[in-house]
């Protein structure tokens, strides 16, 4: 088949074309080409569909196509790819299948660290290869990170070939060099760049261009990218790197690392590189973030101190069982709280506050062991729908005329949560309400983020909390006046545009749930958080009379602009659940 059949195909219209790794492109300048030779073969073969792909941190915007993030693989989807592996593993024999199936879904349910692994395809794969070859699945994700690497260097040894921890040694270096390459941390490198960076332990240039071109049959930890060579997994490269620096002497790992661990593209290494910290002992890690202490000490701002405790946050799900002992540690924890002040926050960029937010979930966020909530007075004739501050309810949202919501209500005072229910708080309720079946859906890994929103609770769930609580699901309307304040303006903040400083919705592009809390910018009149995005909220109100479908307000982070507005109304069935779905609680005053 010739391109002139491809150009007739594309020309008549109907094909899907597919094209994968915009990332893997070799420089910023020919991704950007790139691009422009997308948008004009879409154009010119607009009867065709189009899908480009790429990591996250690769992704260039195209103009006129839709972005979809695709999220990690939930634990269905990963017992289903498990399943059919064993499947084609053992067709003959359908007791060693389901022996195989059984053992490794054991091991990975087992252990927190493996199970985080098994939401990435390639990491899944790897630890269903070191389960076939009866290797043991290891708690520490640095330990099983080195058992695959250690498994795939050998698997294919050939005579003559050099022993696989030399082999290890050599990749190990190239894979420091490459993150620390002077144009930044590069994912894949020309294969003459990379064999000079390893000129030094063979006899020629040429001999380690051959080895690197060996390894991509012998250990498969290397591939092939055209002229260009990359590790088979971004992750293989990153733990490399912090093994190779691990080795280092002390003083020579602090020297790299501490200019180097607030680069995003250094954050995972850093993380492995506390998991090897802790195999070697304690003390090493004390050391370690001794010296990260002493650096923010240098000038605490409040970004540095968020900065900090994120690192050291991120640091600890690796370091089983470790507790930090320096006590400036657990005092920066206390002074970062000012990340989630109104008049505060600016002065730390998002990402250093996201990071900070998700350490104090992991420490024991202070915020969450009591429900706070926010007084909402009562209210007279308040305009239910309206848009703007008139009195006479003139210029109403147009959601509101669409789903005729336009009327006056009278609100007796009621107190509403000041955050939607955290996933700590529920699982608080689960473990003293007793009640069987209240779990909600991917339940271990909401665990993982104790100070976000819990999600995936039914209607009848979040009733059942609510009265755990003391007190009930706002009323829609209740919702409403708290959300648009008593002058009844367009959002919580005011009568402003929504934007990404202000809500986790589509355009702030996160793509999952934030600790409550994080957008003070956001924030209403009487003091509520997150009323506006991160998650849709459940009220005790039905769609319509007699349904069994309830009103969500609020939008979500997958949600548009316009989906977003105080005045816009969802509804679902009682009995469904959904990954952006969560609620918050009410009571009345005499309730309190």
């Amino acid at each position: 088949m010739d391109a002139e059949y491809f150009r007739g195909r594309l020309k008549a219209g109907g094909c899907l074309v597919l094209i994968d790794g915009l990332d893997e492109t070799v420089d910023e300048p020919s991704r950007n080409l790139l691009v422009k030779l997308i948008r004009a073969a879409a154009a010119a073969f607009d009867g065709c569909k189009f899908v480009v792909t790429s990591r996250p941190e690769g992704k260039v915007a195209i103009a006129g196509f839709e972005e979809a993030l695709i999220s990690d693989l939930e634990p269905e989807a990963s017992r289903e790819f498990l399943g059919k592996l064993a499947k084609q593993l053992y067709a003959e024999d359908s007791e060693k299948e389901r022996v195989f199936r059984d053992d490794l879904l054991a091991a990975v349910n087992g252990r927190r660290e493996i199970r985080k692994m098994t939401r990435n395809p390639v990491m899944l794969t790897a630890l269903a290869v070191l389960q076939h070859n009866n290797v043991k699945l290891l708690e520490k994700r640095v330990n099983l990170y080195g058992s695959i690497l250690d498994w795939l260097s050998k698997q294919l040894a050939k005579p003559g070939r050099m022993a696989a921890s030399d082999c290890l040694l050599r990749l190990r270096e190239l894979a420091l060099e490459m993150q620390r390459h002077e144009d930044g941390r590069q994912k894949q490198v020309p294969l003459a760049w990379a064999a000079e960076k390893l000129r030094s332990k063979f006899a020629s240039q040429d001999a380690a261009e051959r080895f690197l071109l060996a390894e991509q049959s012998d250990s498969g930890i290397v591939v092939s990218r055209g002229k260009d060579i990359a590790f088979w997994h971004l992750t293989f490269q990153e733990y490399l790197a912090a093994l190779e620096v691990a080795g280092w002497e002390d003083s020579e790992q602090y020297e790299l690392l501490l200019g180097k661990m607030y680069q995003a593209e250094w954050r995972e290494s850093v993380m492995l590189y506390g998991g090897l910290l802790f195999n070697a002992g304690p003390r090493q890690v004390d050391a370690f973030l001794r010296n990260v202490l002493d650096q923010m000490g240098k000038a605490p701002s409040l970004a540095a101190r968020a900065q900090c405790v994120g690192l050291i946050g991120g640091l600890l799900p690796d370091l089983v069982g470790y507790q930090v002992a320096d006590k400036r540690y657990a005092e920066s924890l206390r002074l970062v709280m000012d990340i989630f002040d109104k008049d505060k926050w600016q002065s730390v960029p998002f990402e250093d506050r996201l990071k900070a937010a998700e350490a104090l979930g992991q420490a024991g966020d202070p915020r969450l062991t009591i429900h706070e909530w926010v007084e909402i007075p009562e209210t007279k004739d308040y305009w239910v729908g309206a848009q703007s501050t008139d009195p006479n309810g003139r210029n109403f949202d147009q959601e509101a005329i669409e789903f005729e919501l336009l009327r006056k209500v009278d609100l007796k005072p009621f107190r509403l949560g000041k955050y939607p229910v955290t996933v700590e708080q529920y699982s608080k309720f689960l473990d003293e309400g007793g009640e069987p079946g209240r779990e909600p859906g991917g339940w271990v890994s909401q665990l993982e983020h104790p100070n976000w929103p819990v999600v995936y609770v039914t209607w009848h769930q979040a009733s059942a909390y609510c009265d755990w609580a003391g007190g009930r699901l706002p009323s829609e309307e209740e919702w409403e006046r708290a959300a648009r304040g008593p002058d009844c303006k367009k959002h919580p903040w005011g009568n402003l545009d929504i934007d990404p400083t202000r809500a986790n919705y589509d355009e702030s592009k996160i793509g999952h749930p934030t600790p409550v809390g994080l957008y003070p910018a956001g924030v209403s009149a009487e003091g509520a958080f997150d009323l506006i995005g991160n998650v849709v909220e459940w009220t005790s109100s039905p769609w319509e009379e007699d349904s069994d479908a309830y009103v969500w307000r609020g939008g979500a982070f997958i949600h548009s602009p316009r989906s977003t507005r105080s005045s816009y109304r969802y509804n679902c069935l009682s009995f469904l659940l959904n990954y952006f779905q969560g609620f918050r609680v009410a009571w009345d005053v005499e309730q309190v």
